[in-house]
């Protein structure tokens, strides 16, 4: 059941592999009424958080409507020219007060419906070559952690294996790490 050699079809977007743009890094210090607030956002070119992508800044503007409602408009060169939209965004209360905003999904999702998803999202990602952010299900993401082979074997197995096969766990370890 998917393991190496199964024959699955379509490998799926890693996430680490993505721009990630996240709600609370967006409206950090946006006090709780009306207004426009603008910032910038930068990605790549070494960064720790995206070693791996390509330089991409993303100019954004806040329009709050209220204490629980926003547009984010977003604005950035895409592989295709520039791109600009806006990704509605909500403030959900806390019980200590305050509030934790949340993006809603823009995309479209392939279902036939024609209407966004609107998923509430605390992060959205681009994958490197996209055009538009989105939420994890409509970019169908995984973590490399879910597919890649662990670094080090499970303990508890390797104890079971050990204790089952009344083999050393030092064997056992070493039958795990070739088993991949």
């Amino acid at each position: 059941m998917g393991g190496v050699g199964c024959g699955r079809v379509g490998a799926r977007t890693v996430r680490e592999d993505c721009y990630v743009l996240s709600a609370g890094r967006v409206t950090r210090g946006v006090p709780g009424g009306p207004g426009v607030y603008r910032g910038a956002l930068l990605w790549g070119d070494g960064e720790p958080h995206s070693p791996d992508l390509d330089l991409l800044a993303v100019g954004y503007e806040l329009t709050a409507h209220g204490s629980f409602s926003a547009n984010l408009l977003l604005a950035y060169e895409g592989v295709e020219g520039p791109v600009c939209y806006v990704v509605p965004t909500i403030g959900m209360p806390l019980p200590r007060g305050g509030r934790h905003w949340y993006f809603l999904c823009p995309l479209v999702p392939g279902d036939g419906s024609g209407r966004p998803c609107h998923r509430r999202a605390d992060r959205l990602y681009l994958p490197e070559g996209g055009t538009y952010f989105g939420c994890r299900r409509c970019r169908n993401l995984t973590y490399a952690s879910s597919n890649g082979r662990r670094k080090h074997p499970d303990p508890l197995m390797i104890r079971m294996l050990a204790a089952d096969a009344a083999v050393p766990a030092v064997v056992a370890s070493q039958w795990l790490a070739e088993q991949g």
